[in-house]
């Protein structure tokens, strides 16, 4: 089993490897953050509207972009979610998925988890690699925000 989770996490890396030198190192990901705050901002949620912002990386194939995208925003979802979890107080935590790789496969058998433990795969909340359609639930809030 050991041998297993070591190659599903070099295979997690080398996606994220790759994937970042597909968006330009930490430049492109600069851009990239910056492109979807706008996008977000200007209420445009969805993957097409993004994509035709991201002109800057059209030498990529459709379906990367379309990766890009799609992973882009769940980063900056997750990113928002958490801190308005931490704000709320959440207790516990529990990794959603649809056709989820092993990997995911592995944060959804946990179940629900303490809030500060991080899942199997060792992330805190989605995405745990490239193009990841995962989700977090948030459980258990002790504070009422205004």
């Amino acid at each position: 089993m050991a041998k297993t989770r070591d190659v599903e996490q070099y295979n997690r890396k080398e996606c994220w490897q790759r994937y970042n030198e597909m968006v330009g190192g930490e430049n492109g990901r600069r851009l990239l953050a910056k492109v979807v705050a706008q996008g977000l901002q200007g209420r445009m949620r969805d993957i097409p509207k993004l994509i035709r912002f991201l002109e800057p990386f059209q030498h990529l194939a459709k379906k990367d972009v379309d990766m890009i995208a799609r992973t882009e925003i769940a980063r900056a979802m997750c990113a928002g979610n958490l801190k308005a979890a931490i704000e709320v107080g959440c207790t516990e935590k529990e990794w959603i998925g649809y056709e989820a790789c092993d990997v995911c496969q592995a944060n959804i058998a946990q179940g629900r988890i303490p809030f500060k433990t991080p899942f199997a795969s060792g992330d805190k909340c989605p995405p745990a690699h490239p193009g990841d359609r995962c989700d977090v639930a948030y459980m258990g809030a002790t504070k009422l925000v205004r």
